[in-house]
């Protein structure tokens, strides 16, 4: 059965007699049992939904009828059962209350299930409906509670105010602190004995106390209490006037307060939770973490000013600083800290980032004054300056764009997913709270003075209350969805939070030393919210639905203790009489939460530290490492797909050839059996292009071409695009390769330190990653979930952190692939050394030191393999600005490499700097004694013709050896493999290499002018011959 939703046309046909009497015994009886629980699951899933689809319930009901209701005594307990996991299912999604009110309203009040359950006369049943209209659960308690309850409810029965005189009496006689905390018990004790009561009440029908209540409450100069703290009382009492009576423009966007209106249950959830926070706010003390939030709500007047605005806790930060560290913390953090990034217009300093190597590709107009910025070509436009701060230049006040404009997925300083969540929740809640304290008449502008200038916020013009409140009830919802849990157990869970941030704790210790909470700087606030997450939410998030069944098991009533419990499976069967589960069989039908990716998501969010304990899970599950796993263990055949096509096509095919012909024609030119081995590698790459291109967005400093985007590789696919190359539609496939491979190396990298490492031409299948998600979703059901109370989903994380690693412990991967040579076409070089860092030679004295400490060619060899890897990358990374020839190699192979098995000698640790690459280069490779020309393809070493050989051994002098000196190292490192056609002239290729050197014009005037690339060894040979003629 799918996962996904169906019509119900189409969901199976089952009767409860099919349950019991099956011919073929317990097989096909759990057969029929599994397609039961699927049809009722998908019926509460419709159930679910708000407002439910009437059309859709109706076809449902018509499927689902004759399984939640029988006439056979035979059957009833199977009915039961049936009823009870529909009801599990809807309270697993929206809550116990919800359920409640889903009973006792259409469409199901009319069904006719639940009027023969009605009819049963099913006690518990009607003793659970009965209270449909308030949640039961009781969040408060403590002896200040219990002292201001006592005092309302002796003035309700009395229906006099004398006894909440008294109170207010006493409480006028405490200390401060005190005095706050009996306040706070007293807004709380209204909420739950008043406020909570009016949605029981008609509108002509009001109880006798309420308008006295009201009256003392509105005028009593007894209470100790500024106007807003009256209103807050006022509000969480019930009385309505206070709203009703607001200008109606703020009227409508604080109903949220008012309860008179018909709320249904999640209004009353949330109602109370900001009854409960006005509370704790209104006791907080200054040294309490809720102090600044005090201030919010009710003198946000003291964070603006003459002081300047305060900071509030849950804005965003400076966003340069949040891209920064998301660099900086990535695996390649180092290379992205030696280079600036960030640019300004010099116009109107509009500033602007440029990612990659953090030099300009892309030309655009200034948004603000219209000026060109970036540049093209690593070359920056006049009007681009560089942007050297690095402090954080986050705006205080109040930041934030509408609620429909926010983010979805919160992340600010040390904060994200769902601590980001509460902690905004708060903020919005505290500010929501000090609107309605002052609601009635004419609302006054109460967080204008708080609003940044410099920000998106456009609050000061709209109503505060719409945009605050949008804000709070889209908290809420994104809680809700983030901890993956209904609103009956958020609410609870804000409940538990609010209780311990009320409480005294070991937090004061660091205020000590620093004034109150009541107003943040930018140092405080940050503090401010690293406590609050360690101390408080992170332990909460910690098994957060056992903690919120704990909560709400010790915190309600005893009345319908029964049904609850076997609705949430929390209590325990062995300890109910045994006629009573033989006749209700509340276990029959446990409920299961369907073990999805999602809900895996969702608990590894939630957990404390996840990146640094699970760094292998978090990896894969990081979009859309998940999607492309597949794709990776095609690596190997990649690879051999342009091993391929540089053996058969380079320097033999045009860039008009190439368009004109397709790939399966080539394939089809190639004999046995490389023509079987060449089908397997492009099936390989054509799959890999469908798995992963969709998610390839750049190749190094280009991004892809919106027309490059939608290009498919089929077998009838012209063969220029499965090319690899660094111009035109060569860089898709160049682009798809890098990007797998980088992938690939993330995974591996996230298990821990690699020192293994391989390269592309010798990387075997083994050691590629060769996993996909259903492997890895089976993984998670078959050894990594389990149920907890309730049929909650408990994952162990661990373990399958620990499985992931043995999958993904294998070596780094580096490619190297040869360059492809188009026939018609120079050579040119991509990039060199000088154009990365200015090179300059070694100092002599460092020259004569290192000959002394590197004496064996064993030894030069091994460093002269360091010194090229860095090249390579430096190559790979281009410039990396003006200082970056200053930095020590062996801080570079340590710090951005992160190589610490290739230590240099002492003097090249201490002396030589990236600027002296070249010139260490070629002293070690005179050390090791090394032959340039030993590895270079035999293709390019044919003899010279007699005349071309006297005549190029008549250049004499300095150009001599320099020239030998510029094609040796050309042979060494680009001929090693045919990948220039041999008869592309000689000149051509030298041209490129050397066009900036001042010696090549007359050096060039000297070279035969009809060599050809196949005599590039004899050419070298011949320039390092004192004499004699080839074989010299």
């Amino acid at each position: 059965l799918p996962q996904t939703s169906l019509p119900p046309s189409e969901w199976p046909s089952k009767t409860l007699q099919d349950l019991i009497e099956s011919d073929d015994a317990r097989l096909r009886a759990l057969e029929d049992t599994a397609c039961v629980r699927w049809a009722l699951s998908q019926y509460a899933a419709i159930l679910s939904t708000q407002p439910v689809d009437l059309d859709l319930h109706c076809g449902a009901l018509n499927v689902v009828d004759d399984l939640l209701q029988t006439s056979s005594d035979a059957l009833q307990t199977t009915c039961r059962s049936a009823r009870l996991f529909l009801l599990k299912c809807i309270e697993r999604a929206q809550g116990v209350s919800f359920v409640r009110d889903a009973l006792a309203k259409p469409p199901l009040v009319e069904s006719s299930w639940v009027m023969a359950w009605k009819r049963s006369h099913d006690f518990e049943f009607d003793k659970f409906v009965g209270e449909s209209h308030v949640s039961k659960w009781r969040p408060f308690g403590g002896d200040e509670y219990e002292a201001a309850k006592a005092a309302i409810m002796e003035a309700m029965v009395s229906t006099a105010t004398g006894p909440l005189t008294r109170f207010a009496q006493n409480c006028r006689e405490m200390e401060l602190a005190k005095q706050r905390a009996h306040l706070a018990s007293f807004l709380m004790a209204l909420s739950q004995e008043v406020g909570i009561m009016v949605p029981l009440e008609n509108a002509g029908d009001k109880r006798r106390w309420r308008s006295m209540l009201n009256e003392w409450l509105a005028t009593s100069q007894d209470l100790a209490v500024s106007d807003a703290e009256r209103g807050l009382l006022r509000i969480f009492a019930g009385d309505s006037d206070v709203i009703e009576s607001t200008e109606e423009v703020h009227r409508e966007h604080l109903r949220a307060f008012d309860l008179s209106h018909g709320a249904d249950i999640y209004g009353i959830l949330r109602w109370r939770v900001l009854g409960h926070l006005a509370a704790v706010l209104l006791a907080a003390p200054p040294t309490s973490l809720l102090a600044t939030l005090r201030t919010l709500m009710l003198e946000p007047e003291r964070l603006s000013g003459d002081g300047g605005t305060a900071f509030l806790p849950g804005m965003d930060e400076d966003i340069r600083t949040r891209i920064m560290q998301a660099l900086l913390n990535s695996r390649q953090g180092n290379v992205w800290a030696m280079s600036p990034h960030w640019y300004s217009c010099g116009g109107c300093g509009h500033p602007f980032f440029i990612g990659e190597c953090g030099r300009p590709m892309e030309q655009v107009n200034c948004p603000r004054c219209g000026a060109q910025i970036g540049g093209r070509n690593h070359n920056p436009t006049a009007n681009t300056v560089q942007d050297q701060q690095r402090e954080d230049r986050s705006l205080p006040g109040y930041v934030l764009p509408t609620a429909a404009s926010d983010e979805r997925h919160l992340a600010f300083r040390q904060l994200q997913g769902s601590a980001a969540r509460v902690v905004r929740l708060l903020l919005h809640g505290s500010m929501f709270c000090g609107l309605a304290a002052r609601a009635g008449g004419a609302m006054p502008r109460v967080f204008d003075g708080l609003v940044g200038t410099d920000g998106v916020c456009t609050m000061r013009g709209e109503a505060e209350a719409k945009y605050i409140g949008e804000h709070f009830v889209r908290d809420w919802a994104l809680l809700a969805e983030t901890l993956s849990c209904n609103e009956e157990d958020l609410a609870i869970g804000l409940h538990i939070l609010l209780a311990s941030l009320a409480a005294p704790t070991a937090e004061q210790s660091w205020r000590q030393r620093e004034a109150t909470w009541e107003r943040l700087n930018l140092d405080s606030r940050g503090k401010w919210e690293e406590i609050l997450a360690s101390q408080y939410l992170q332990p909460l998030f910690d098994d957060f639905q056992a903690k919120v069944a704990a909560k709400s098991q010790t915190s309600g009533t005893a009345d319908d203790d029964r049904l609850v419990a076997e609705i949430r499976e929390v209590g325990n069967v062995d300890e109910l009489p045994k006629d009573l589960r033989e006749s209700g069989k509340p276990l029959r039908w446990a409920f299961r939460a369907p073990i999805t990716l999602d809900a895996l998501q969702a608990q590894v969010v939630a957990k404390r530290r996840a990146r640094a304990l699970l760094p292998a899970l978090c990896t894969v599950l990081s979009h859309p490492l998940l999607t492309v796993l597949p794709a990776l263990g095609l690596l190997v055949d990649i690879f051999e797909w342009q091993a391929l096509l540089v053996r058969r096509l380079s320097g033999r095919i045009s860039r008009s050839d190439a368009a004109q012909r397709s790939i399966g024609d080539f394939l089809d030119t190639i004999p046995e059996p490389e023509r079987t081995v060449g089908r397997r590698a492009f099936d390989s790459f054509a799959q890999a292009w469908r798995i992963a291109w969709p998610f390839v967005e750049r190749y190094e400093c280009q991004e892809i071409p919106p027309n490059f985007k939608g290009m498919q590789m089929t077998s009838d696919s012209p063969l220029l695009h499965a090319i690899a190359d660094q111009k035109n539609e060569g860089i898709c496939p160049m682009a798809l390769t890098q990007w797998l491979t980088d992938r690939h190396n993330e995974l591996v990298i996230a298990v821990g330190p690699s020192t293994a490492s391989r390269s592309s031409r010798l990387l075997k299948q083994h050691e590629l990653i060769s996993y996909n998600e259903e492997a890895f979703m089976g993984l998670v059901r078959n050894r990594c979930a389990s149920f907890g109370a309730g049929g909650r989903l408990q994952f162990d994380l661990t373990q399958l952190e620990q499985q992931l690693r043995r999958e993904f412990n294998r070596p780094q991967v580096t490619v190297e692939l040869r360059g492809f040579q188009w026939l018609g076409e120079s050579y040119s070089q991509s990039s060199s050394l000088k154009d990365a860092i200015r090179q300059s030679e070694l100092e002599a004295d460092v020259v004569a030191r290192l000959n002394l400490e590197i004496r064996s060619p064993s030894e030069a060899h091994s460093c002269l393999q360091t010194v090229r890897m860095a090249t390579s990358f430096l190559l790979r990374s281009g410039s990396l600005g003006q200082r970056a020839g200053d930095i020590l190699l062996q801080d570079y192979i340590t710090g951005v490499l992160v190589v610490t098995e290739k230590g240099l000698p002492a003097t090249a640790s201490s002396e030589v700097r990236l600027c002296h690459l070249s010139s260490f280069e070629a002293l070690l490779r005179q050390i090791a004694h090394l032959n340039p020309l030993d590895n270079a393809d035999p293709e390019y070493a044919q003899a010279l013709e007699e005349d071309m050989f006297e005549q190029v051994q008549r250049i004499e002098g300095p150009s001599r050896q320099w020239l030998m000196e510029q094609m040796a190292t050309f042979a060494e490192t680009q001929l090693t493999e045919r990948t220039i056609g041999v008869d592309v002239p000689m000149l051509d290729t030298l041209d490129a290499l050397c066009a900036d050197a001042e010696m090549w014009p007359g050096v060039k005037n000297m070279l035969p002018p009809h060599l050809t690339m196949k005599y590039w060894v004899a050419v070298c040979k011949a320039l390092d011959a004192t004499g004699g003629g080839q074989d010299a």
